[in-house]
Order: structure tokens, then C-alpha cells, then sequence
């Protein structure tokens, strides 16, 4: 694969693009290139005009100098949780239970004074898996299924082979300001000294959390229970990754029919293996020895996460990190970096990507890319999109939460947009409506550098991969140039 350069980020162009992709040819100005996009079209059939006459903003958390581990020192910085003193490893897990069920009993009257008939937030009480008058004693059982590793709407898709059944599950403490504020405060405001859980967070990715999306609705206690956890983690760390380890275990021991990997930050971005060190390696050691496996990804239990925090290439075998692609300048450096296979980065990047149905989305946004099977390929896999991103085939993430089985040589990796919702209350107070949180026709304005667009000119044409760089809806950051390795 050519080596990619960032030369031509800042570059301004304007690219003829054709039905393979490739760029035919570049105009200095807006005019000539429409002009150009009408004679090409004629000669070699579908193009499309990509306008690259924008530079990517710098998110100052980003920061600069030397990536590795200086966003993860910062994180943990703004993470706001106090030192592990590494009394995990020897702690009994009913005595870290009994602290962590104490202490949470004292969170809980925040949860329902938050949630009261007649408030903001009222939820129902007494529906199944919901907010009850009382602290839920699942919670804090490593059996339950709702525990604190549990299953969610992106942990839930299975993988399977002809004979081994892989599933995960995952920790989810709120992300980015949430944990940090009054239960079910879910407004997208820093806190002063900016504490944050995702101290690599962009507007964008705040703004269409899942966490406010899916399954998590406002009568349901998985929003009550992570904003606990949270509260714990920052309180009694030892003791909940004491509760974590022995959650994991739990689920390895009553396993018989399928392989677990386990996701740490669901929501959150907390960089564990420099918080706690030798915690994931004795986690996934221990875990591998219940069921006698081998130290390699398709042995299952081992844990994962996506961060969008740069120096942090996991640990092989132990601990798998996918690079969160955002469109943000240092972010940007980082996945190039991921792309050329350099040292001291993730193995691969995701993106999210948004099918373009012209004009301002109103039609189903986030509808699905139009599924496509690769030649030779069973026709129920539809593993890779028929677009590249950078000159790299694009791997279908939305497949499995699981990117340690993707294949070795997958470098990005595609996420639909899932349109991020939260609920209202009716006026009557007896239902709930949804609502936006970035309506359709913001998307451009209010999603700039997050969203990447798949632009198909003609419907019989393979697609071109753009980012979304105003709300014109008309400029384009352009592919990146690859210039061959001396």
C-alpha cells in the first residue's frame, strides 16, 4: 500500500474525482471545476467535484508534541479519579462490593429526586429493567445481566465460526461532562476545570453520543446505573476495578457455549492500561487460565476498546485499541500515522460514515450504505463497503463490536451514523416523544469534521468518500494524495 502524506490537507484544490475514484484532474478555482465535473462527465461517464479549499480545525485537546501518552496522562488528569493504589489485586471482592453497594446508597436519592413525577426528567417507576424506589440489587451482581458488565445495543451482535460463538460486554460509565453533573443532566456544557471522562470529545461526537440513543431511554436504569458507576469509580477506584475484575471472571466461569471479550470504556475514554498498570494483562491472564486458552485474540477474553485518545496501541494479545477518527487536525496526524503501520499507534482507525441523499438529508438520515459482497464472499457477509477512505478498503464495523477478529491488514473501519435521540415528555406527562439532538438539516453546520459522506454521482457508480467541511453542503475535503516510500 502506497504511503500516505498529509501534504495536501492544507493544500487548496479542486478534484475532478471518477467512477474509480481516482482524481482526473484539479482546477484552481470553483468555477473552472464545475466547468471541468460537466466536460468529464461527457467524456468518462460519472465524476464528482470535491472542494478541498478548507484546512481542518485544531481541537485544543489535541494538544501537540509527543503523542504517546501525553493524551493519555492528560486524560487521566481530567478523569478526575484518584489514584489507583493497586489494592485491587488483593482485595476481597465481597468487602469491594458491601463499600461500593454502601456508598451507592448514598448516590441514589440524587437518582430519584432527579427523577420525580413532575420533574424535568420523570421517568416511570417499576418497569422491568428501569428506576425503581430503591437501589437495584442487580446491579451489583456478577451474575445479573445487568450488572456492571453488561449487554447493550453495541455490545449485543454475536460472531461465529463453524464451532466457536464470540459476544462481548462492557462497562459503561458516562462519557465526556456526564458523569460529573446532577443524574440525567445529559446538557452538552463543560463543568469549570473541564472534567471529562472523553478528554479527546469533539462537539461532534458529543452531540450524537450513544449514550443518549437506542435502548438507553429515559425510563430505563441504564443511564441511573452508569451515572453511579461513575460516581463510584471517582470515589472507591480500587475497590470498583476490584468489582470489575471479579464481574469478568464471573461471566468466564459460566460460560460454556460462547467466548466473551470484554469493553471497558463502552461510553467513557479512560486510558486503563497507564491508570492501572499490569490490571488488563492479570484480568485477561486470569480469565484465559478458567478455560486453559492460548494468548491470541481468537481464544476470546480479552478486552478492547475505541479511543480517541493518540499513543495508545494497546497490548497485543491483551488489549485491543481502534483509533476514533473525528476530521480534527492532530486526530487527522494520528490516523494517517495508523495508515503507514508506524510504531506506537492503534492498529486501525473507525470512521462513521453517512449516506448523502442529496440536499439536507431529510430523507432518512443515517440510513444504511448500501450493503455489497465482496467477490468470493458469501453473500450473507457483506464484509468491506465498495468505496476506499484514504486509498483503504473500508471494513463493514457495524458488523460486530469486536474489532480484535477483524482481519490483520484492515485499516479503517466503517460505522453507520445512527441519528442520536433523547426523550421528551409529553405535555400530558404520561408519555414520551423523541427528539433531535442535531435535527437533519443541521447536519453540515453542526456535524463539520465528524461525518464522513458517501457521494454517489450516478446510482450505477462505485461511490466517492468525502468529509463534510460546511453547511453549503458543497465543499469537500479532498482524498489524500499517496506518495510512494523512497
Amino acid at each position: 500500500m502506497a504511503r500516505v502524506s498529509l501534504d495536501n490537507f492544507a493544500r487548496p484544490s479542486f478534484a475532478v474525482v471518477d467512477s474509480t475514484g481516482s482524481v482526473c484532474a484539479r482546477e484552481s478555482s470553483y468555477e473552472e471545476g464545475l466547468e471541468r465535473v460537466a466536460y468529464e462527465a461527457n467524456r468518462a461517464g460519472a465524476v464528482a467535484f470535491v472542494d478541498g479549499n478548507a484546512t481542518p480545525r485544531t481541537n485544543p485537546a489535541d494538544g501537540g508534541g509527543e503523542a504517546a501518552l501525553t493524551d493519555a496522562r492528560a486524560a487521566l488528569r481530567a478523569s478526575r479519579i484518584p489514584p489507583s493504589k493497586g489494592a485491587w489485586e488483593g482485595m476481597a471482592w465481597k468487602k469491594a462490593r458491601k463499600t461500593l453497594m454502601d456508598s451507592a446508597r448514598e448516590f441514589y436519592p440524587e437518582i430519584l429526586e432527579a427523577t420525580a413525577p413532575g420533574t424535568e426528567h420523570a421517568v416511570h417507576r417499576g418497569r422491568k429493567g428501569g428506576i425503581s424506589g430503591k437501589l437495584s440489587a442487580s446491579w451489583f451482581n456478577p451474575r445479573a445481566n445487568l450488572g456492571i458488565m453488561r449487554e447493550n445495543q453495541k455490545t449485543k451482535k454475536v460472531l461465529s465460526d463453524s464451532s466457536i460463538q464470540y459476544a462481548s460486554r462492557g462497562v459503561s460509565f458516562l462519557p465526556h461532562f456526564a458523569g460529573f453533573k446532577s443524574p440525567f443532566d445529559i446538557s452538552l456544557d463543560p463543568l469549570p476545570g473541564n472534567p471529562t471522562f472523553c478528554l479527546g470529545s469533539v462537539p461532534e461526537c458529543r452531540q450524537t453520543c450513544l449514550v443518549f440513543t437506542g435502548q438507553r431511554k429515559m425510563e430505563s436504569g441504564a443511564y441511573a446505573s452508569s451515572w453511579l458507576f461513575s460516581k463510584l469509580l471517582q470515589r472507591h477506584p480500587d475497590e470498583l476495578l476490584c468489582w470489575m475484575r471479579e464481574s469478568m471472571l464471573t461471566w468466564c466461569e459460566k460460560a460454556s457455549d460462547v467466548r466473551l471479550f470484554f469493553r471497558l470504556n463502552v461510553f467513557s475514554d479512560i486510558p486503563w492500561e497507564l491508570y492501572a498498570p499490569g490490571y488488563v494483562e492479570n484480568v485477561v491472564e486470569s480469565l484465559r487460565d478458567i478455560h486453559g486458552l492460548p494468548a491470541e485474540p481468537e481464544s476470546g477474553w480479552m478486552l478492547y476498546d475505541y479511543s480517541k485518545l493518540r499513543g495508545r496501541p494497546g497490548i497485543e494479545n491483551v488489549y485491543d485499541i481502534t483509533f476514533s477518527f473525528t476530521g480534527y487536525k492532530q486526530n487527522t496526524s494520528e490516523f494517517v500515522s495508523i495508515l503507514n503501520d508506524e510504531p506506537g499507534v492503534a492498529k486501525r482507525c473507525a470512521a462513521v460514515f453517512l449516506k448523502d441523499e442529496g440536499g439536507w438529508y431529510q430523507k432518512e438520515p443515517g440510513k444504511a450504505l448500501r450493503k455489497y459482497v465482496a467477490e468470493g464472499r458469501d453473500d450473507e457477509e457483506d464484509l468491506y463497503y465498495p468505496f476506499t477512505f484514504f486509498d483503504h478498503p473500508v471494513f463493514n464495523g457495524d458488523k460486530s463490536d469486536i474489532r480484535a477478529l477483524d482481519p490483520e491488514d484492515v485499516r479503517v473501519v466503517g460505522l453507520r451514523y445512527k441519528p442520536s435521540k433523547y426523550k421528551v415528555l409529553s405535555e400530558e406527562g404520561k408519555t414520551f416523544g423523541m427528539k433531535d439532538f442535531v435535527p437533519p438539516e443541521e447536519l453540515d453546520s453542526r456535524m463539520r469534521m465528524f461525518l464522513v459522506r458517501v457521494i454517489q454521482p450516478d446510482p450505477e457508480a462505485p461511490p466517492v468518500v468525502c468529509a463534510t467541511q460546511d453547511a453549503s453542503n458543497r465543499t469537500y475535503l479532498p482524498l489524500l494524495d499517496t506518495a510512494e516510500d523512497d
